[in-house]
């Protein structure tokens, strides 16, 4: 199975620099678990995972997108944000644990521009069309399943600009070789309380920050997503 940001990547896949806007829409999973069980299930290396906190009122969140336009055409993803670390400017920031992606350009491209350590996996995303609002999503990695999703989607969606969140709470922070890379995202889209009827991750190929009980989940809907260049920090 690949470790996250070891996967070689295809030869010939160019680099797409930095800034990206993204279009598309996707799904907020919060589960609430206690730096303890973080900690326990997080894939982050050792000498980090004692480090790691859960999100400030979230706990850790589970994340999966379907893009319809990005600079490297359309693409799914699966990420899991278990909470967050120190870095290199003394502040701590929510950071990526785990991140799988449809598309070789985006995994190439993330890795290079953002220190995000995304790999490659198989997705099959389907929405009902008889007016049951759900979303049955699937992802393996190298044939084997790695996580199963089914998701109502809400009937009302609301304004919610990313923007309007303090700098801090908008920026994705990754240590990827040698720097401390630090992101500050922004952007809008159409929020709505969906509902998880059934979740189920393979917990050697996601962290499981999720469980199989029905629950909350957030849909967001038209948003647009923008990724500015980084600031980039050494790490002493």
């Amino acid at each position: 199975m690949p470790v996250p940001g070891a996967t070689p990547a295809p030869p010939d896949v160019p680099v797409t620099a930095a800034p990206w806007v993204l279009r598309g829409e996707g799904w907020l999973l919060p589960r609430r678990l206690d730096t303890r069980a973080l900690r326990a299930v997080t894939h982050l290396p050792p000498e980090r995972a004692e480090q790691l906190e859960p999100l400030p009122g979230v706990g850790s969140l589970l994340v999966l997108v379907d893009y319809h336009a990005s600079p490297v055409g359309p693409y799914h993803e699966l990420l899991v944000v278990p909470g967050t670390l120190p870095f290199a400017d003394g502040c701590r920031y929510p950071t990526i644990d785990r991140i799988m992606v449809s598309s070789w350009p985006s995994t190439v491209s993330g890795r290079a521009n953002w220190g995000i350590p995304k790999d490659v996996a198989d997705f099959t995303w389907q929405r009902s069309v008889d007016g049951a609002r759900t979303d049955a999503v699937q992802v393996s990695v190298e044939g084997r399943p790695a996580a199963r999703f089914r998701l109502r989607r809400p009937r009302l969606h609301l304004p919610g600009p990313l923007a309007a969140l303090p700098s801090g709470a908008r920026t994705v922070a990754q240590r990827w070789q040698g720097n401390d890379l630090l992101t500050a995202l922004d952007g809008s889209g159409r929020i709505g309380r969906g509902r998880r009827l059934d979740a189920w991750v393979d917990p050697e190929l996601v962290p499981p920050v999720v469980d199989g009980r029905p629950g909350p989940a957030l849909h967001v809907s038209r948003f647009e997503l923008g990724f500015p260049v980084p600031r980039v920090l050494p790490v002493s």
